[in-house]
């Protein structure tokens, strides 16, 4: 009696019921890392919208206590433009300039904010590369005790997986020097960048335009949406096809983080728009030197 007992426990596995059960397991993984993928990416473009957030709060903390200017910088990178009213060309200056409309511009979308740039490329009178030497204003205004090299996490965007522009051909020097597939903030010390000239749909908008429509004005993007949109608008640069352009930091194609001048965020599908009309229904991309002084 107690010996048949024994002889079923002693029964081992087969190596095919092995096998069953190994595969089993495999299939549900294979099933399952698509869900936890995409569950982790959507996961830090949370992360990423959360950090455009509290940008735009520490923004306009810093318009509070910089007579209502938005941060541009660093001081010893600006230039300085203004409007002619007749003509509304820009005037630019590399002089110092207050007063008479005068506003700081910076020649770079990611100068705002952030850590110094690991790619240097500044350059001295010589046209030698030179690194960043002062701090970049709302990191000051976040990160009191911050240095140049101190870590900004909340100007690197979780998803930030470096930009598709930098590994093509046309990219130049920068594809020599190895930039391509870094994260952005690891180059330029910034995920997010503002946008600098605006564009055609809103270059006739005024500073009570602004105020009426500030949850519409973008105030910064994904870095990646830069290189995907704006550059192939460049005469010196072949058009990126929208194959590329569809390739961005978040789980879905087409998908880009922005903060709006009224200090929301939220993340837009962009995929369907031409670059040539890129504003859109409910978007305006004003030049920063255009909303520099909204706050004033």
């Amino acid at each position: 009696m107690f010996g048949g007992v024994q002889g079923r426990f002693d029964r081992a596995f087969t190596l095919i019921e092995l096998l069953v059960v190994v595969s089993v397991i495999a299939l549900l993984i294979a099933l399952l890392m698509p869900a936890l993928s995409a569950t982790r990416n959507a996961t830090r473009s949370t992360a990423c919208l959360s950090n455009l957030r509290q940008l735009g709060i520490a923004m306009q903390t810093y318009t509070r206590d910089n007579q209502g200017w938005l941060p541009a910088g660093p001081a010893d990178q600006l230039l300085y433009m203004r409007f002619d009213s007749a003509t509304a060309a820009p005037e630019i200056s590399r002089e110092p300039r207050t007063g008479g409309g005068w506003r700081p511009v910076m020649e770079t979308p990611w100068q705002w904010g952030g850590r110094r740039a690991s790619w240097n490329y500044l350059q001295d009178e010589d046209g030698n590369p030179r690194a960043e030497s002062q701090l970049r204003p709302l990191t000051r205004q976040i990160y009191r005790s911050a240095t140049l090299d101190s870590p900004t996490p909340l100007f690197d965007c979780p998803t930030d997986r470096g930009v598709e522009f930098w590994d093509r051909p046309h990219a130049g020097a920068w594809k020599r020097d190895g930039l391509g597939g870094r994260p952005v903030h690891e180059l330029v010390g910034n995920s997010y960048y503002v946008h600098l000239w605006g564009t055609a749909e809103s270059g006739d908008a005024n500073a009570r335009d602004f105020k009426r429509r500030a949850g519409q004005v973008v105030l910064i993007y994904d870095a990646i949406f830069y290189y995907n949109y704006f550059t192939p608008k460049s005469p010196f640069l072949p058009d990126i096809p929208p194959a590329v352009r569809r390739k961005t930091w978040h789980s879905m194609d087409g998908a880009y983080n922005f903060l709006f001048l009224d200090g929301h965020a939220e993340q837009r599908r962009m995929h369907t728009l031409d670059p040539d009309h890129i504003s859109g229904k409910g978007l305006v991309f004003a030049g920063y030197q255009r909303i520099m002084d909204y706050y004033r």
